[in-house]
């Protein structure tokens, strides 16, 4: 039997490698962004203590999840590799190979009558369907690997315990054995890495007082208790952690269109595992607005559960997969998401229905073994293939979104990201052409008036002032008081040269918007990039009396003063930043620079601070070892400091460069 064990290990790891192998550099993609790129806890261990409070980036103020054990692999590919996707993709390669062949044990254990060869065939289907790619492929969706990791492994354990202690009277006393410690110690880890992971407790609930194991309710309940307290003491600690923290989830929706969507998402995931061509990151034309939309769907789900149930009464290990799936897809049931269909999301209950197709091949393969044996095969070639062409569709944000359209002409949400995608890449007749697609469709008012506004964006970026001003008051027979279509005429007579229609603009903005604060940050900051320096101080301070505790006033008033060479000005500015904004290392790295431009001896400590949050900033060595050098430092220890810059990749210039050669 171990034999067997290593030799499926084998098996998986050259499959995954395979399919994956060749793929491994393709670029960050999506919220890899704000997760990976831009986030400052992942340069440093002291930033560690963050995860456990809530925090995954520091992009933003909100607390997005307790996912600490996600966080600390982050932490590793950093320490390893730095932002080379390669190495974060690879560890997404092997959890996704782990979890396979977790898979492969599981069904060993709870389908004993189930032949090696059937396990194996679906375990190896797991491995090359498409429907996983997402999960693998796309690196902030390793929480859902990670989770399914530890939820087999915590599974696994508890199914080695109950074949350990099957048949002993121990009472409470088998709570205390080597691997019922392991199932909650997962179980544990698992809440640790997503909220998703209640869904274990109430699934383990359902298996042991299903099972037929002989063991009374008071035994059962025993088993039960730990996981459980588990679970309280996360909600617990969870409510603790968020009693005065905003929370970053969904946008608050109703309850009931949403379960209603859920359930149509079940199925489709379904449809999707057995006919995997309309494979996107775009479903979100599956949200029921009318729940009338899908009355007879959720009856027919009714009808099915209730003969399921019947027809396997006694039949535990049958109707597990049928629980395993429902029981972790409930948590998208009640909370609502933004994206409520992501194939990502498939990755964990997916699992419950490899294992009744295990059940059911098992059946084939007595009934015409050789027939189904080389089908499945035949079946794995072909799924690995839209695997393969999956990954690379996956190569860019750009690419996935042209792939998005493609399968779904109507996909509205990715026609426009793509559309924006295509303007900021210089390509505006690609952007102007597909943003014309969402007009031409059955698009609701608000989604016509902000396609509107952004093709105006590219008439004016490509200097079409008049076909841009156009476009805009077109928006304005749809929705005469829409904010952003002040903001963008502002921006089309401001790169006009014509001041005073567009600051007038800019207040009938002001004067219409929700947010006034983000409408003065985005008024002030079109008037800096376009050198009108004065109303841009004018907005800011603006800006600053409304909301002193934002850094953004500080940031705009700084940079323009840095510009003007106002160096004092600017620093005290910075200064402001730093408090408010700590953990950015651009903002320690300038203001340390400035510092030292005046000799002043605090630039040692903010410069020193912004390589705690950057270590491999090359800038930031170097102007440190300049800094020591104006100071009179011995001379062998500015050299370490450029040449760690030189090393990390800074061009320096010539003269430095003699010095350095010189020592």
């Amino acid at each position: 039997m171990k034999n067997v064990r290593l030799k499926a290990l084998l098996i998986f790891t050259t499959a995954g490698l395979i399919l994956y192998g060749c793929f491994l550099g393709n670029r960050f993609l999506f919220d890899d962004g704000h997760v990976i790129l831009k986030n400052v806890f992942l340069r440093n261990i002291q930033f560690i203590p963050y995860y456990f409070k809530g925090y995954i980036t520091s992009v933003t103020d909100k607390a997005l999840g307790i996912r600490p054990l996600v966080m600390l692999t982050f932490n590793l590919n950093y320490a390893l590799n730095g932002y080379n996707p390669w190495g974060y993709r690879l560890f997404n390669v092997f959890l996704h190979i782990l979890n396979s062949w977790l898979l492969f044990l599981i069904l060993l254990k709870l389908f004993p009558t189930v032949r090696t060869r059937s396990s194996l065939l679906v375990c190896l289907l797991f491995i090359v369907h498409p429907i996983n790619v997402e999960a693998v492929s796309y690196i902030s969706g390793r929480s859902d690997l990670l989770l399914t990791l530890f939820v087999l492994l915590s599974f696994y354990y508890f199914l080695l315990f109950e074949e350990r202690c099957s048949g002993i009277n121990c009472g409470y006393k088998c709570i205390f054995t080597k691997p019922y410690i392991f199932s909650v110690i997962f179980c544990s880890a698992a809440f640790l890495t997503k909220a998703s992971a209640i869904s274990l407790p109430l699934f383990l609930m359902w298996y042991i007082l299903t099972s037929r194991d002989g063991n009374g309710l008071k035994r059962k309940l025993i088993k039960i208790t730990p996981f459980l307290m588990v679970s309280i003491l996360y909600m617990r600690y969870r409510f603790w952690l968020y009693r005065d923290k905003a929370l970053g989830i969904g946008e608050k929706k109703d309850l009931w269109l949403n379960v209603l969507t859920q359930a149509k998402v079940a199925w489709y995931y379904i449809r999707l595992f057995i006919w995997p061509n309309k494979l996107s990151v775009d479903h979100q034309d599956l949200i029921i607005q009318n729940p009338y939309e899908v009355t007879f769907l959720i009856l027919l789900l009714g009808v099915i559960i209730v003969f399921f149930c019947s027809c396997f009464k006694g039949e535990n290990r049958i109707k597990i997969w049928f629980f395993w799936y429902i029981s972790f897809l409930f948590p998208k049931f009640v909370a609502t998401l933004n994206f409520p269909a992501m194939e990502h999301h498939f990755y964990l209950p997916g699992i419950g229905i490899y294992m009744g197709s295990a059940f059911v091949l098992d059946k084939l393969l007595l009934v015409m073994p050789g027939a189904a044996f080389y089908g499945v095969l035949v079946l794995c070639c072909i799924l690995g293939k839209i695997t393969f062409v999956r990954n690379w569709e996956l190569k860019n944000e750009e690419s996935v979104l042209e792939s998005a359209v493609r399968v779904n002409p109507c996909a509205i949400y990715s026609l426009y990201r793509l559309g924006i995608s295509y303007e900021k890449n210089g390509k505006y007749n690609k952007a102007l052409r597909t943003l014309k697609k969402i007009l031409s469709g059955r698009s609701s008012e608000k989604i016509v008036v902000q396609t509107l506004i952004q093709i105006a964006d590219i008439y004016r970026v490509i200097k079409n002032y008049s076909k841009a001003e156009y476009v805009v008051l077109s928006a304005f027979k749809l929705a005469p008081d829409y904010p952003l279509g002040f903001y963008q005429l502002g921006l089309i007579y401001l790169d006009q040269g014509k001041i005073k229609q567009a600051e007038s603009c800019f207040l009938k903005q002001l004067e219409r918007t929700k947010d006034r604060q983000q409408c003065l940050v985005k008024i002030a900051d079109a008037f800096s990039r376009r050198g009108y320096y004065e109303l841009a101080i004018k907005f800011w301070k603006q800006l600053q009396d409304s909301a002193p505790h934002l850094p953004d006033s500080y940031i705009g008033l700084a940079e323009i003063y840095e510009k003007q060479n106002k160096i004092e000005k600017a620093i005290k500015e910075y200064q402001r930043v730093v408090v408010l904004s700590p953990l950015v290392y651009e903002w320690h790295f300038k203001l340390g620079t400035l510092y030292a431009l005046k000799g002043d001896k605090r630039a040692e400590s903010e410069l020193k601070m912004a390589l705690r949050l950057n270590p491999k900033a090359s800038e930031t060595y170097y102007n440190l070892g300049l800094f020591y050098l104006s100071r009179g430092r011995d001379l062998n220890f500015v050299r370490k400091y450029l040449w760690r810059a030189q090393k990390l990749g800074y061009k320096i210039p010539e003269p430095v460069l003699q010095f350095l050669n010189d020592g």
